[in-house]
Protein backbone atom coordinates (compact mmCIF):
# COMPACT_ATOMS: atom_id res chain seq x y z
CA UNK A 1 0.00 0.00 0.00
CA UNK A 2 0.83 3.84 -1.08
CA UNK A 3 -0.37 6.17 1.40
CA UNK A 4 -0.19 10.17 -1.27
CA UNK A 5 0.17 12.97 0.72
CA UNK A 6 -2.29 14.97 -1.39
CA UNK A 7 -2.46 18.72 1.06
CA UNK A 8 -1.17 19.86 3.77
CA UNK A 9 -2.16 22.88 5.42
CA UNK A 10 -2.86 24.53 9.14
CA UNK A 11 -6.32 25.04 10.05
CA UNK A 12 -7.33 27.73 12.21
CA UNK A 13 -10.11 28.09 14.44
CA UNK A 14 -13.54 29.47 12.78
CA UNK A 15 -13.73 32.29 15.54
CA UNK A 16 -10.30 34.19 16.73
CA UNK A 17 -9.25 33.39 20.30
CA UNK A 18 -9.35 36.81 22.14
CA UNK A 19 -5.99 38.28 23.50
CA UNK A 20 -6.92 37.87 27.26
CA UNK A 21 -7.15 34.08 26.33
CA UNK A 22 -3.24 34.21 24.29
CA UNK A 23 -1.14 32.74 27.80
CA UNK A 24 -2.61 29.51 28.68
CA UNK A 25 -0.66 28.14 31.60
CA UNK A 26 -0.19 24.28 31.88
CA UNK A 27 -0.14 22.78 35.32
CA UNK A 28 2.06 20.63 37.36
CA UNK A 29 0.37 17.38 36.00
CA UNK A 30 1.11 18.95 32.46
CA UNK A 31 4.21 19.01 33.43
CA UNK A 32 4.98 15.23 34.63
CA UNK A 33 3.18 14.44 31.24
CA UNK A 34 5.63 12.81 28.32
CA UNK A 35 7.29 14.29 25.63
CA UNK A 36 5.19 12.32 22.86
CA UNK A 37 2.52 12.54 20.26
CA UNK A 38 -0.24 10.13 20.75
CA UNK A 39 -2.03 8.81 18.10
CA UNK A 40 -5.45 7.32 17.57
CA UNK A 41 -7.21 6.17 14.46
CA UNK A 42 -11.08 5.28 13.86
CA UNK A 43 -11.70 4.02 10.31
CA UNK A 44 -14.66 4.37 8.37
CA UNK A 45 -16.55 2.24 5.55
CA UNK A 46 -18.08 3.88 2.17
CA UNK A 47 -21.36 5.43 2.80
CA UNK A 48 -23.38 5.86 -0.97
CA UNK A 49 -24.29 9.22 0.36
CA UNK A 50 -20.75 10.81 1.03
CA UNK A 51 -17.92 10.57 -1.29
CA UNK A 52 -14.40 10.30 0.63
CA UNK A 53 -13.41 13.90 -0.57
CA UNK A 54 -16.66 15.08 1.58
CA UNK A 55 -16.21 13.36 4.15
CA UNK A 56 -12.97 15.36 3.97
CA UNK A 57 -14.16 18.34 4.17
CA UNK A 58 -16.71 17.92 6.65
CA UNK A 59 -13.70 16.97 8.88
CA UNK A 60 -12.04 20.11 8.22
CA UNK A 61 -15.08 22.39 8.74
CA UNK A 62 -16.03 20.26 12.05
CA UNK A 63 -12.05 21.28 13.14
CA UNK A 64 -12.44 24.97 12.22
CA UNK A 65 -15.71 25.27 14.30
CA UNK A 66 -14.54 23.04 17.15
CA UNK A 67 -11.18 25.08 17.87
CA UNK A 68 -12.48 28.06 19.50
CA UNK A 69 -13.98 26.06 22.16
CA UNK A 70 -10.64 24.37 22.58
CA UNK A 71 -8.15 26.95 21.65
CA UNK A 72 -5.28 25.85 23.19
CA UNK A 73 -4.72 22.77 20.37
CA UNK A 74 -4.36 25.81 17.88
CA UNK A 75 -1.63 27.04 19.79
CA UNK A 76 2.45 26.48 20.29
CA UNK A 77 4.04 25.28 23.64
CA UNK A 78 6.49 27.82 24.80
CA UNK A 79 8.85 25.15 27.21
CA UNK A 80 10.74 27.49 28.44
CA UNK A 81 8.08 29.49 30.14
CA UNK A 82 5.83 26.49 30.09
CA UNK A 83 2.34 27.80 28.69
CA UNK A 84 0.75 27.68 25.51
CA UNK A 85 0.81 30.70 23.27
CA UNK A 86 -2.75 30.52 21.83
CA UNK A 87 -1.94 32.38 18.75
CA UNK A 88 -4.26 30.38 16.32
CA UNK A 89 -1.36 29.55 14.46
CA UNK A 90 -3.35 25.86 13.65
CA UNK A 91 -3.59 22.49 13.79
CA UNK A 92 -1.82 20.81 11.09
CA UNK A 93 -4.50 19.25 8.60
CA UNK A 94 -3.69 16.48 6.26
CA UNK A 95 -4.94 15.10 3.27
CA UNK A 96 -3.81 11.64 1.46
CA UNK A 97 -4.87 8.89 -0.49
CA UNK A 98 -4.14 5.38 -0.39
CA UNK A 99 -3.83 2.77 -3.37
CA UNK A 100 -5.64 0.29 -1.62
CA UNK A 101 -8.87 -0.95 -0.21
CA UNK A 102 -9.55 -0.46 3.87
CA UNK A 103 -9.96 -4.04 4.57
CA UNK A 104 -6.24 -4.05 3.41
CA UNK A 105 -5.67 -1.99 6.69
CA UNK A 106 -8.29 -3.52 8.77
CA UNK A 107 -6.48 -7.25 8.39
CA UNK A 108 -9.83 -9.16 6.95
CA UNK A 109 -9.27 -13.05 6.66
CA UNK A 110 -5.46 -12.42 7.51
CA UNK A 111 -2.82 -11.09 10.30
CA UNK A 112 -3.31 -7.08 11.00
CA UNK A 113 -0.49 -5.16 9.45
CA UNK A 114 1.13 -2.73 11.84
CA UNK A 115 3.72 -1.47 9.11
CA UNK A 116 0.19 -0.04 6.52
CA UNK A 117 -1.24 1.60 9.99
CA UNK A 118 1.76 3.65 10.62
CA UNK A 119 1.59 5.44 6.66
CA UNK A 120 -1.94 6.85 8.30
CA UNK A 121 0.25 8.91 11.03
CA UNK A 122 0.39 12.99 10.23
CA UNK A 123 3.88 13.49 12.06
CA UNK A 124 6.66 11.71 14.29
CA UNK A 125 5.53 10.71 16.84
CA UNK A 126 8.46 12.03 19.14
CA UNK A 127 8.40 15.28 17.31
CA UNK A 128 6.74 17.28 20.41
CA UNK A 129 7.65 20.07 22.78
CA UNK A 130 9.71 22.72 20.07
CA UNK A 131 8.17 25.98 19.51
CA UNK A 132 7.33 24.89 15.81
CA UNK A 133 5.69 21.52 16.70
CA UNK A 134 1.41 21.46 16.36
CA UNK A 135 -0.54 20.53 19.53
CA UNK A 136 -2.11 18.70 17.14
CA UNK A 137 -2.04 16.74 13.96
CA UNK A 138 -5.35 15.17 12.28
CA UNK A 139 -4.78 13.09 8.72
CA UNK A 140 -8.10 11.92 6.95
CA UNK A 141 -6.64 9.31 4.68
CA UNK A 142 -9.34 8.14 2.08
CA UNK A 143 -8.97 4.39 0.07
CA UNK A 144 -10.27 3.36 -3.31
CA UNK A 145 -13.17 1.67 -1.85
CA UNK A 146 -14.65 5.12 -0.46
CA UNK A 147 -13.80 4.86 3.01
CA UNK A 148 -11.61 6.43 5.11
CA UNK A 149 -9.42 6.57 8.28
CA UNK A 150 -9.38 9.48 10.57
CA UNK A 151 -5.69 9.58 12.45
CA UNK A 152 -5.29 11.96 15.65
CA UNK A 153 -2.11 12.98 16.78
CA UNK A 154 -2.01 15.28 19.75
CA UNK A 155 1.20 16.40 22.09
CA UNK A 156 0.51 14.65 25.41
CA UNK A 157 1.79 17.75 27.29
CA UNK A 158 -1.21 19.62 26.25
CA UNK A 159 -4.45 17.11 27.49
CA UNK A 160 -4.81 13.08 27.90
CA UNK A 161 -6.81 11.03 26.47
CA UNK A 162 -9.80 12.32 27.92
CA UNK A 163 -9.31 15.79 26.33
CA UNK A 164 -8.74 14.70 23.14
CA UNK A 165 -12.01 12.96 23.13
CA UNK A 166 -13.86 15.74 24.65
CA UNK A 167 -12.91 17.53 21.15
CA UNK A 168 -13.47 14.54 18.90
CA UNK A 169 -17.06 15.32 20.33
CA UNK A 170 -17.47 18.48 20.07
CA UNK A 171 -15.80 18.24 16.26
CA UNK A 172 -18.88 15.39 15.94
CA UNK A 173 -21.16 17.58 17.16
CA UNK A 174 -20.67 20.83 15.07
CA UNK A 175 -20.63 18.35 11.83
CA UNK A 176 -23.89 17.22 12.55
CA UNK A 177 -25.42 20.84 13.13
CA UNK A 178 -25.73 20.60 16.87
CA UNK A 179 -24.55 22.78 19.87
CA UNK A 180 -21.71 22.10 21.52
CA UNK A 181 -21.92 23.77 24.53
CA UNK A 182 -22.36 19.85 26.25
CA UNK A 183 -18.65 19.61 25.14
CA UNK A 184 -16.90 23.02 26.60
CA UNK A 185 -14.10 22.28 28.22
CA UNK A 186 -13.01 23.90 31.89
CA UNK A 187 -9.78 25.39 31.95
CA UNK A 188 -8.98 25.63 35.57
CA UNK A 189 -6.55 22.91 35.76
CA UNK A 190 -3.37 25.26 36.61
CA UNK A 191 -5.33 26.53 39.48
CA UNK A 192 -5.98 23.54 41.01
CA UNK A 193 -2.48 21.91 40.58
CA UNK A 194 0.06 25.01 39.99
CA UNK A 195 2.88 24.51 38.07
CA UNK A 196 5.80 23.16 40.13
CA UNK A 197 8.89 23.32 37.99
CA UNK A 198 8.56 18.98 37.75
CA UNK A 199 10.35 16.95 34.89
CA UNK A 200 8.93 15.20 32.58
CA UNK A 201 7.54 11.53 32.73
CA UNK A 202 10.39 9.57 30.93
CA UNK A 203 9.17 6.52 28.82
CA UNK A 204 11.19 3.28 27.49
CA UNK A 205 12.05 4.43 24.60
CA UNK A 206 13.63 1.91 22.16
CA UNK A 207 14.23 1.49 18.23
CA UNK A 208 14.39 -2.52 18.94
CA UNK A 209 10.71 -3.24 19.22
CA UNK A 210 8.20 -4.72 18.55
CA UNK A 211 4.25 -3.61 18.05
CA UNK A 212 1.80 -6.67 18.74
CA UNK A 213 -2.32 -6.49 19.17
CA UNK A 214 -3.99 -9.38 20.83
CA UNK A 215 -8.01 -9.30 21.30
CA UNK A 216 -9.79 -10.63 24.29
CA UNK A 217 -13.26 -11.35 22.99
CA UNK A 218 -16.20 -11.34 25.62
CA UNK A 219 -15.89 -14.90 26.13
CA UNK A 220 -12.37 -14.75 27.26
CA UNK A 221 -13.13 -12.00 29.41
CA UNK A 222 -15.34 -14.44 31.43
CA UNK A 223 -13.21 -17.36 31.27
CA UNK A 224 -10.90 -14.78 32.77
CA UNK A 225 -13.41 -13.74 35.72
CA UNK A 226 -14.04 -16.93 36.54
CA UNK A 227 -10.52 -17.56 36.72
CA UNK A 228 -10.07 -14.57 39.12
CA UNK A 229 -12.69 -15.55 41.27
CA UNK A 230 -12.08 -17.46 44.44
CA UNK A 231 -14.87 -19.52 45.78
CA UNK A 232 -14.72 -17.10 48.67
CA UNK A 233 -14.93 -14.12 46.60
CA UNK A 234 -18.82 -14.50 45.48
CA UNK A 235 -21.00 -11.04 45.64
CA UNK A 236 -17.82 -9.00 45.95
CA UNK A 237 -17.29 -6.12 43.21
CA UNK A 238 -16.19 -7.87 39.92
CA UNK A 239 -12.94 -6.76 38.76
CA UNK A 240 -13.36 -5.15 35.60
CA UNK A 241 -12.43 -6.14 31.96
CA UNK A 242 -8.98 -3.60 32.33
CA UNK A 243 -8.02 -5.35 35.47
CA UNK A 244 -8.78 -8.85 34.08
CA UNK A 245 -6.31 -8.28 31.12
CA UNK A 246 -3.56 -6.67 32.85
CA UNK A 247 -3.55 -9.29 35.51
CA UNK A 248 -2.62 -11.67 32.56
CA UNK A 249 -0.52 -9.35 31.29
CA UNK A 250 1.65 -8.87 34.27
CA UNK A 251 1.79 -12.48 34.78
CA UNK A 252 2.89 -12.72 31.35
CA UNK A 253 5.72 -10.18 31.93
CA UNK A 254 6.75 -11.60 35.01
CA UNK A 255 7.56 -14.90 33.61
CA UNK A 256 8.77 -13.69 30.61
CA UNK A 257 11.41 -11.39 32.69
CA UNK A 258 12.30 -14.54 35.08
CA UNK A 259 13.45 -16.85 31.91
CA UNK A 260 15.50 -14.05 30.32
CA UNK A 261 17.51 -13.46 33.24
CA UNK A 262 17.44 -16.72 35.16
CA UNK A 263 16.27 -15.22 38.06
CA UNK A 264 13.03 -12.83 39.25
CA UNK A 265 13.51 -9.16 39.30
CA UNK A 266 11.76 -6.41 41.00
CA UNK A 267 8.98 -6.22 38.81
CA UNK A 268 6.87 -2.26 38.78
CA UNK A 269 4.11 -1.71 37.27
CA UNK A 270 1.95 1.61 36.91
CA UNK A 271 -1.47 2.07 35.39
CA UNK A 272 -2.61 4.93 34.81
CA UNK A 273 -5.98 6.72 36.39
CA UNK A 274 -8.17 9.48 35.15
CA UNK A 275 -8.28 11.58 37.85
CA UNK A 276 -11.41 13.75 37.09
CA UNK A 277 -14.06 11.44 38.39
CA UNK A 278 -11.34 10.53 41.99
CA UNK A 279 -11.09 13.88 43.57
CA UNK A 280 -13.18 15.18 46.12
CA UNK A 281 -15.20 17.08 44.95
CA UNK A 282 -14.89 15.88 41.65
CA UNK A 283 -12.91 17.75 38.92
CA UNK A 284 -15.08 18.30 35.83
CA UNK A 285 -14.78 15.44 33.55
CA UNK A 286 -14.72 18.34 30.65
CA UNK A 287 -11.60 19.77 32.54
CA UNK A 288 -8.82 20.35 29.42
CA UNK A 289 -5.11 19.16 29.97
CA UNK A 290 -3.59 16.28 31.67
CA UNK A 291 -5.55 14.78 34.77
CA UNK A 292 -3.94 11.69 35.28
CA UNK A 293 -2.36 9.57 38.11
CA UNK A 294 -0.70 6.10 38.53
CA UNK A 295 -1.66 3.13 40.56
CA UNK A 296 1.30 0.90 40.71
CA UNK A 297 2.34 -2.19 41.97
CA UNK A 298 5.64 -3.46 42.99
CA UNK A 299 6.52 -7.05 43.57
CA UNK A 300 10.37 -7.39 45.17
CA UNK A 301 12.53 -9.99 43.73
CA UNK A 302 11.23 -13.45 43.85
CA UNK A 303 7.69 -12.44 45.72
CA UNK A 304 5.87 -13.50 42.31
CA UNK A 305 6.87 -16.97 42.72
CA UNK A 306 3.91 -18.40 44.10
CA UNK A 307 1.40 -15.94 43.15
CA UNK A 308 -1.44 -17.22 40.87
CA UNK A 309 -3.55 -15.27 38.49
CA UNK A 310 -6.54 -14.54 41.48
CA UNK A 311 -3.41 -12.79 43.62
CA UNK A 312 -2.63 -10.48 40.08
CA UNK A 313 -5.92 -9.33 39.86
CA UNK A 314 -6.09 -8.66 43.33
CA UNK A 315 -2.82 -6.54 43.55
CA UNK A 316 -4.04 -4.17 40.41
CA UNK A 317 -7.15 -3.75 42.06
CA UNK A 318 -6.33 -2.58 45.49
CA UNK A 319 -3.56 -0.97 43.73
CA UNK A 320 -6.14 1.16 42.29
CA UNK A 321 -8.67 1.26 45.51
CA UNK A 322 -5.35 2.96 47.67
CA UNK A 323 -4.59 5.41 44.78
CA UNK A 324 -7.97 6.48 44.76
CA UNK A 325 -7.99 7.13 48.45
CA UNK A 326 -4.53 9.12 48.01
CA UNK A 327 -6.31 11.48 45.19
CA UNK A 328 -9.40 11.67 46.76
CA UNK A 329 -8.31 15.24 48.79
CA UNK A 330 -5.87 16.48 45.89
CA UNK A 331 -8.07 19.74 45.34
CA UNK A 332 -7.10 20.91 48.79
CA UNK A 333 -4.35 22.49 47.90
CA UNK A 334 -2.14 21.56 50.50
CA UNK A 335 1.05 19.91 49.56
CA UNK A 336 0.80 16.59 51.07
CA UNK A 337 -2.07 15.99 48.43
CA UNK A 338 -0.02 17.38 45.67
CA UNK A 339 2.94 14.83 46.22
CA UNK A 340 0.31 11.62 46.53
CA UNK A 341 -0.10 12.44 42.92
CA UNK A 342 3.97 13.52 41.85
CA UNK A 343 5.75 10.55 44.33
CA UNK A 344 4.52 8.28 41.71
CA UNK A 345 6.06 9.75 38.49
CA UNK A 346 9.00 10.69 39.81
CA UNK A 347 9.58 7.58 41.63
CA UNK A 348 8.66 5.37 37.72
CA UNK A 349 11.67 8.28 36.49
CA UNK A 350 14.25 6.52 39.12
CA UNK A 351 13.38 2.94 38.38
CA UNK A 352 13.15 3.23 34.49
CA UNK A 353 17.15 3.60 34.68
CA UNK A 354 17.66 0.62 37.01
CA UNK A 355 18.75 -2.37 35.26
CA UNK A 356 17.74 -4.75 37.91
CA UNK A 357 13.70 -3.25 37.96
CA UNK A 358 11.08 -4.91 35.18
CA UNK A 359 9.25 -1.91 34.50
CA UNK A 360 5.70 -1.35 32.44
CA UNK A 361 3.47 0.61 32.00
CA UNK A 362 -0.21 0.44 30.66
CA UNK A 363 -3.23 2.91 30.06
CA UNK A 364 -6.71 2.04 28.93
CA UNK A 365 -8.87 4.08 26.31
CA UNK A 366 -11.48 1.44 27.34
CA UNK A 367 -15.04 3.57 27.45
CA UNK A 368 -13.74 6.32 25.65
CA UNK A 369 -16.56 7.10 23.05
CA UNK A 370 -14.35 6.38 19.99
CA UNK A 371 -16.70 4.48 18.44
CA UNK A 372 -19.64 6.77 18.79
CA UNK A 373 -17.82 8.84 16.39
CA UNK A 374 -20.59 9.35 14.28
CA UNK A 375 -19.58 12.92 11.93
CA UNK A 376 -22.88 11.69 9.57
CA UNK A 377 -21.74 8.56 8.05
CA UNK A 378 -21.91 5.80 10.42
CA UNK A 379 -19.80 4.85 13.33
CA UNK A 380 -16.37 3.63 12.69
CA UNK A 381 -15.90 0.04 11.79
CA UNK A 382 -12.80 0.01 13.72
CA UNK A 383 -10.73 1.87 16.62
CA UNK A 384 -7.01 1.22 16.52
CA UNK A 385 -3.85 2.96 18.02
CA UNK A 386 -0.42 2.40 16.40
CA UNK A 387 3.11 1.63 16.58
CA UNK A 388 5.18 3.46 19.10
CA UNK A 389 9.26 3.38 19.73
CA UNK A 390 8.34 1.97 22.98
CA UNK A 391 8.94 -1.19 25.02
CA UNK A 392 6.86 -2.52 28.29
CA UNK A 393 4.30 -0.56 27.48
CA UNK A 394 0.31 -1.63 26.83
CA UNK A 395 -2.71 0.39 25.34
CA UNK A 396 -5.75 -1.68 26.38
CA UNK A 397 -9.25 -0.76 24.12
CA UNK A 398 -12.74 -1.37 23.53
CA UNK A 399 -13.73 -4.07 20.25
CA UNK A 400 -16.60 -2.87 18.43
CA UNK A 401 -18.69 -4.88 21.09
CA UNK A 402 -17.32 -3.59 23.36
CA UNK A 403 -17.60 -6.07 25.37
CA UNK A 404 -13.98 -7.55 24.68
CA UNK A 405 -10.53 -5.81 25.18
CA UNK A 406 -8.04 -5.58 22.54
CA UNK A 407 -4.55 -5.28 24.03
CA UNK A 408 -1.70 -2.88 21.80
CA UNK A 409 1.41 -4.33 23.55
CA UNK A 410 4.96 -2.57 22.85
CA UNK A 411 7.78 -5.02 23.40
CA UNK A 412 11.46 -5.93 22.54
CA UNK A 413 11.63 -8.06 19.86
CA UNK A 414 13.52 -10.76 21.89
CA UNK A 415 10.23 -11.00 24.06
CA UNK A 416 7.79 -11.02 21.65
CA UNK A 417 8.01 -15.24 21.16
CA UNK A 418 8.18 -15.56 24.58
CA UNK A 419 4.95 -13.55 25.24
CA UNK A 420 3.19 -15.31 22.35
CA UNK A 421 3.45 -18.61 23.86
CA UNK A 422 2.83 -17.99 27.43
CA UNK A 423 -0.56 -20.44 27.76
CA UNK A 424 -2.78 -17.70 28.92
CA UNK A 425 -1.87 -15.43 25.99
CA UNK A 426 -2.08 -18.28 23.54
CA UNK A 427 -5.42 -19.84 24.98
CA UNK A 428 -7.17 -16.61 24.96
CA UNK A 429 -6.42 -14.40 22.35
CA UNK A 430 -6.34 -13.79 18.85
Amino acid sequence: MKVQILTRELVKPLIPTPPNLRNYKISFTDELAPIINVPSILYYQANQNFKATSMSDILKTSVEKALPEFYPFAGRYEKNSRFIDCSDQGVEFVTAQADSQLSEILGLGKKLNVKLIDQLLPCDVQAADEITDPLLYIQVTMFDCGGLALTMCFAHRIGDASTISAFMAGMVAVSRGLSIEAFQPSFDVASFYPQKGLPQWRLNWTDKNVTKRFVFDSEAIQTLRNKARPRDDIGKSKPSRVQLVNAVILQALVSIDSAKYGHSRTTYFMQTMNLREKANPPVPMESFGNLFGLATVNLEAGEAKDKGYGDYVAMLSDSVKEAVEDYKYMLLHQEDDHRKVIDPFLEANEKVTDPEVNLFMHTSWSRFPYYDADFGWGTPIWASAASLPLKNVCILLDTKDRKGIEAWVYLEETDVPLFEQHPDILALTT
